[in-house]
């Protein structure tokens, strides 16, 4: 089931927006694919990503997507 985007902004301090792509990547969405359904180009989520890793504590998509399960867990 899909994290709800208020846990994601509450445990990392994330925008709405940020929580949104972090979601869809946890769920295995590709980058090329987020981009296109939220209607921005793949630059837009890649800094998105980066502000999401900043705030998480992570440098890496896979560490991001651990913590987002451990989340889930919770």
């Amino acid at each position: 089931a899909p994290l709800a985007g208020g846990l994601l902004e509450a445990a990392f301090g994330l925008t709405p927006s940020e929580a949104a792509v972090a979601a869809e990547l946890a769920e295995g969405v590709r980058r090329e694919e987020i981009a296109s359904r939220r209607g921005v180009s793949l630059a837009t989520v890649h800094s998105q990503l980066k502000s999401i890793f900043g705030k998480a504590g992570v440098s890496r998509e896979v560490e991001l997507i651990l913590s987002i399960a451990r989340l889930g867990r919770l």
